[in-house]
């Protein structure tokens, strides 16, 4: 399993490109349950990473990556944004890159639960 590093995010540094109506329709059923079910950053971050994606922070949007680190979607195209995630999970702890627009999530992995 591949959890997306700040390396990863750094090659490509760019928000997501839009998406088509019918591909959107499809990440939202794919991806909005594991955002539901996650109750802590670091259980989303496992959630995502046991189905083959990962997440960064980049402009002040949580964005969805694939598996080589590539922006998929922002949580706004789930209809889940930074800000009611960080309402209901609390602020995420962010490494930031040196160009200050881009991050990852700082916590160790390891200490949480294990998604269902």
């Amino acid at each position: 399993m591949h959890i997306p590093s700040a390396n990863d995010f750094k090659r490509t540094g760019a928000l997501p490109e839009p998406l088509d109506s019918e591909t959107l329709a499809l990440l939202r059923a794919f991806l909005r349950p594991i955002v539901d079910a996650a109750g802590s950053w670091n259980d989303l971050a496992l959630r995502l990473a046991a189905r083959g994606y990962g997440m960064g922070f980049r402009d002040g949007r949580l964005v969805i990556l694939d598996d080589a680190g590539l922006p998929v979607c922002t949580g706004a195209c789930l209809g889940v944004p930074l800000r009611l995630l960080a309402g209901r999970l609390g602020r995420a702890t962010i490494r930031a890159d040196r160009d200050g627009r881009s991050g990852v999530l700082r916590s160790d992995l390891r200490g949480d639960r294990t998604p269902s």
